[in-house]
């Protein structure tokens, strides 16, 4: 996917379509599982959720001939992301936690992480935040133990904007400063742009309220 990350989608998604061709003329369901996974993927950038949810249910129905439980599960997770844009959040969830079954199941820890992490911020977005919290602490403590740095910045981000939402800020502020240091080790610009955001909000509330930077609820499960 050299091209796509170059920006030059039209002539990626041209050459996977080539592969596509060849791939079910040749009865490659693995090699037709990866152009349709990565077409799907540039077609949900586009916007084009309709036609990337069919190929990804194509993609699951070939993992399944082959009885392949870590592409089922990736299939799974993939449709689960389509339908969250869509914001059908309920069915986004069905379908992530069959993929969390699978991997609970296979015992694929970084693709739980992930699951789990995607679950955690659905649940905050439907406003469910001790589900969200539960889960956002899974994905911390799985990360940790892979030594997933990438996964571990995501979750202390998530766990700060839990924080924040019930108002404890100094936990908050040292969630998003545990996921600064993590976004900067590991070279994520996404994350390091939304952290310092995040502690930027977190002292503009406090200064709001009047409290001291050290004042802290006791709720710091860091």
């Amino acid at each position: 996917m050299i091209l796509k990350d170059m920006g030059q989608t039209e002539r990626a998604m041209t050459l996977l379509q080539l592969q596509e061709e060849v791939s079910r003329k040749a009865g490659d369901s693995v090699n037709l599982e990866k152009a349709l996974t990565h077409r799907a993927h540039i077609l949900k950038d586009r916007g084009d959720l309709d036609t990337a949810l069919q190929l990804l249910c194509e993609t699951e129905r070939l993992s399944r001939a082959r009885g392949d439980w870590d592409g089922i599960q990736n299939a799974l997770g993939n449709q689960a992301l389509v339908y969250s844009r869509m914001g059908r959040n309920e069915r986004a969830l069905e379908l992530h936690a069959k993929e969390e079954a699978i991997c609970r199941e296979t015992g694929n820890l970084d693709d739980l992480q992930a699951c789990v992490g995607n679950q955690a911020a659905l649940l905050a977005a439907l406003g469910r935040w001790d589900d969200a919290q539960r889960l956002f602490e899974e994905k911390r403590a799985i990360c940790q133990t892979i030594h997933q740095k990438r996964g571990l910045g995501s979750a202390y981000q998530g766990i700060g904007n839990v924080y924040l939402h019930r108002g404890w800020l100094h936990e908050a502020m040292t969630a998003f400063a545990h996921a600064e240091a993590l976004a900067r080790e590991t070279t994520r610009c996404d994350l390091l742009v939304d952290s310092l955001c995040m502690q930027a909000s977190c002292s503009a509330e406090r200064d709001r309220r009047g409290l001291s930077p050290a004042r802290s609820s006791g709720r710091l499960w860091l």
